[in-house]
């Protein structure tokens, strides 16, 4: 899976677009209800782990994408 982003766009915004497109793609490839809302769950947890979803447009959002791309890699194989 490779994910093409703006030329200009700093490394921040690429991790927050291309984890943008990840939700969206495991979503459209998902058709079990139960994987979705656990990835729902996940990215709730994973929102916690920066103290504030508001902060998620901050350099925090790096992190915050990371988590959501393992766990949900993680659920795709299981």
């Amino acid at each position: 899976m490779h994910f093409i982003s703006a030329p200009n766009s700093t490394s921040l915004q690429r991790r927050h677009h291309d984890g943008k497109r990840l939700l969206q793609w495991v979503c459209r490839l998902t058709a079990h209800l139960q994987i979705r809302l656990r990835l729902i769950m996940i990215y709730g947890k994973t929102a916690n782990l920066v103290k504030d979803c508001k902060q998620l447009q901050t350099k925090e959002s790096g992190i915050a994408w990371t988590w959501l791309y393992c766990w949900s890699i993680a659920i795709m194989r299981n």
